[in-house]
C-alpha cells in the first residue's frame, strides 16, 4: 500500500517513531521488535489516524506522530502473538520471529511493545484519549479469544460468530484510529461517530478481503503463511459461504468429511487442498469479496458529509484498496 502523499512526511515521522520504540536493553528483545518492525508492512492503521485528523483539520503535532506510532506498535504487538498462537513461519515476505526464535521472545517482544504504544499515548496527557485505546486493545484481546475458543467447534461457527471475530481483533483497532484522529483535533462527538463507522467499515472490509485471499492466493503474494486458517480449524465466511451455496447432498457430504477433519485435528493427508477446492467451486470468495464491498460502500458513506479535499480523497481511495488488494 502506497502512502497517501499528503502525509508522506508525517508517516517518515512516525517510522522514526516506531523504530525508537524497538529499541530495548535486552538484546534479544531488541533483536525481535527491529526485526518484525522492519519488515515493512501496510501502515493502514497509522495512516488511518493521520487521514482522519486532518480531515478534521488537524495537520501537525507531536499528538499525532505519538498516537501514530502506538496503533503500529499495538498492531506488531498482535502480530508477534498471533504468529506464536498460529505456530507461522512466514511474515512479511520472510520468516516470522518465531520461526527465527522460537516462541517466548516474541511473546514478551509483544508485551513490551504494548506497553510502549500505551507510554506513548499517555504522553499526549489526554486519558479519554487513553480510554479509547484501551477500550479496543481490550476487544482486540477478546476477539483473538474468540478465534481461538472457535476453533475447537469450528462447524458450529455462524456468520454471526465469524463477524464478531471480524469485528473485535481487527475492525475495533482501525475503528479506533478514526476516533483517536478526531479527538486529537478537538472534533465533537458527530464528527468523531462518523469517523468511526468509516474506520470500522474498512477494518471489516480489510479483514474480509484477508480471509478471501488466505483461500484464493499464494504464501509468495502473501508475504506470510497462506491457508491458516484451515491449518487451525478456522470458520471463515469464505468457508461458510461455500457451505451456503452447496446442493444439500454435497453440503452434508463435506460437512461429515470437515468433521472427521477437525476430530483428526486436520491430521487427514492432504484435506486442505479438498477444502480450497470446495471454496473455489462454491463462490465463497466472490460472496466474501462482494461482502467486503459492501462495507467499503457504507465506510465511504459515514464520511460523505465531510468536505471534498485531499484528506477526504485520500480516505475513500484507502477504502478502495482494502477490498480490492490482491496481498
Amino acid at each position: 500500500m502506497r502512502t497517501a502523499p499528503i502525509i508522506s512526511e508525517e508517516m517518515r515521522l512516525v517510522e522514526e517513531e516506531i523504530a525508537r520504540n524497538c529499541v530495548s536493553g535486552a538484546d534479544l528483545v531488541n533483536s525481535v521488535s527491529s526485526y518484525i518492525a522492519g519488515g515493512g508492512g501496510k501502515r493502514l492503521r497509522p495512516s488511518v489516524l493521520l487521514l482522519s485528523s486532518g480531515l478534521c483539520g488537524l495537520e501537525e503535532g507531536d499528538g499525532r506522530i505519538a498516537c501514530a506510532a502506538a496503533v503500529e506498535l499495538t498492531h506488531i504487538a498482535s502480530l508477534l502473538h498471533d504468529d506464536v498462537v498460529d505456530n507461522a513461519s512466514m511474515r512479511r515476505g520472510r520468516k516470522s520471529s518465531n520461526a527465527v526464535w522460537g516462541n517466548k521472545s516474541p511473546v514478551l517482544t509483544g508485551d513490551m511493545l504494548l506497553i510502549r504504544a500505551m507510554n506513548l499515548i499517555l504522553s499526549c496527557g489526554d486519558m479519554k484519549l487513553a480510554g479509547v485505546y484501551c477500550a479496543a486493545a481490550e476487544r482486540m484481546i477478546e476477539g483473538e479469544a474468540f478465534e481461538v475458543m472457535g476453533g475447537k467447534e469450528m462447524l458450529e461457527m455462524d456468520e454471526s460468530s465469524c463477524m464478531r471475530i471480524i469485528t473485535e481483533k481487527t475492525a475495533s483497532l482501525i475503528e479506533c484510529c478514526a476516533v483517536m484522529g478526531a479527538m486529537l483535533a478537538g472534533e465533537a462527538n458527530g464528527r468523531a461517530e462518523a469517523l468511526a463507522g468509516y474506520g470500522l467499515n474498512l477494518g471489516i472490509a480489510f479483514q474480509l478481503a484477508d480471509d478471501a485471499l488466505d483461500y484464493c492466493s499464494t504464501t509468495e503474494e502473501l508475504g506470510k503463511d497462506c491457508g491458516l486458517d484451515i491449518e487451525n480449524a478456522r470458520m471463515t465466511l469464505p468457508l461458510l459461504k461455500a457451505i451456503s451455496n452447496a446442493p444439500s447432498r454435497v453440503r452434508a457430504d463435506f460437512e461429515k468429511e470437515l468433521r472427521r477433519a477437525v476430530t483428526a485435528d486436520f491430521t487427514m493427508p492432504g484435506f486442505a487442498a479438498p477444502i480450497k477446492r470446495f471454496v473455489a467451486d462454491y463462490g465463497g470468495v466472490e460472496d466474501t469479496f462482494e461482502r467486503a464491498k459492501s462495507h467499503i460502500a457504507k465506510a465511504k458513506k459515514a464520511i460523505s458529509s465531510f468536505p471534498s479535499g485531499n484528506y477526504k480523497d485520500s480516505l475513500l481511495t484507502l477504502a478502495d484498496f482494502a477490498a480490492e488488494r490482491s496481498h
